[in-house]
């Protein structure tokens, strides 16, 4: 917490000096950047700022990234503007966590998406920031969903027959698996085998609640139509991406070194 509460001081104390607008919320708040001696006491703002004010840190010039968030709820998406530097530190953040679960090794990996979706280099969608920050810790990609989001079976079985009998790792967007994966392997008879594969999967959980499917009835039925066992939720905002809270072998979701929770 010492060591955390230093490094936001001087967080705080950089968006302050150049970013305008953050300036003006310290102020408001009546606020110094040298001001807070705890985590608690660090001034907090809503996310939905994101959605009406450009709040960025960085020069023009120097902008690498603009995400966005993935818009399911309200008007508008978010934007985060980022520079090279914090882009390759949350890269390496998130590898860190992810390690815990798949080791420090690179595996085949298999991404439950269409490939069109990274075609966008200057604004990344939600999904698409995902995609690339996870496909660091893969090797051999393989997209197997077609343009109209159809599964595309040769290339699932061109990819286990290649990797059989090999750990592989499997990511995708929750929703995205269970209607265009889990639903298309329903539907044939016989069961593919990907026993020795690594699920990781989060976001749209708001659709998954709508169609009354919770982890448990999601993790059941991975399991029976391509045997996964191996399956972690993982919780992110694209307003900090890379430091994501990994759901554990019971169930439930951990705050990693980089970051923490606070009640408000």
């Amino acid at each position: 917490r010492e060591y955390l509460t230093k490094c936001l001081t001087n967080l705080v104390k950089h968006h302050a000096d150049n970013c305008p607008n953050y300036a003006r919320i310290l102020r408001t708040l009546n606020l110094s950047p040298q001001t807070p001696s705890t985590i608690e006491e660090f001034p907090f703002i809503p996310a939905r700022l994101f959605k009406e004010l450009d709040l960025k840190s960085t020069p023009e010039h120097q902008i690498s990234n603009v995400m966005t968030s993935s818009g399911t709820t309200g008007k508008g998406v978010s934007r985060i503007f980022l520079d090279q530097r914090t882009a390759d530190s949350q890269k390496k953040v998130l590898h860190s966590i992810i390690s815990d679960v798949i080791g420090p090794k690179r595996l085949p990996m298999l991404i439950v998406d269409r490939k069109s979706i990274l075609k966008e280099r200057t604004e990344y969608s939600a999904r698409g920031v995902g995609i690339l920050g996870f496909s660091l810790l893969g090797r051999k990609h393989t997209f197997v969903l077609n343009e109209q989001m159809e599964l595309d079976y040769y290339e699932l079985d061109k990819f286990l027959e290649k990797y059989s009998g090999s750990k592989i790792l499997v990511f995708g967007f929750t929703s995205v698996i269970w209607e265009h994966f889990v639903g298309s392997l329903s539907k044939i008879e016989s069961k593919v085998d990907i026993e020795k594969g690594i699920l990781l999967h989060g976001g749209g959980w708001k659709k998954m609640a709508d169609k009354s499917v919770d982890n448990s009835r999601f993790k059941e039925r991975v399991n029976a139509v391509c045997g996964i066992e191996n399956v972690h939720n993982y919780y992110g905002v694209i307003e900090q991406t890379g430091s994501i809270l990994l759901e554990c072998e019971v169930g439930n979701l951990h705050c990693s070194n980089y970051s923490d929770v606070v009640i408000r």
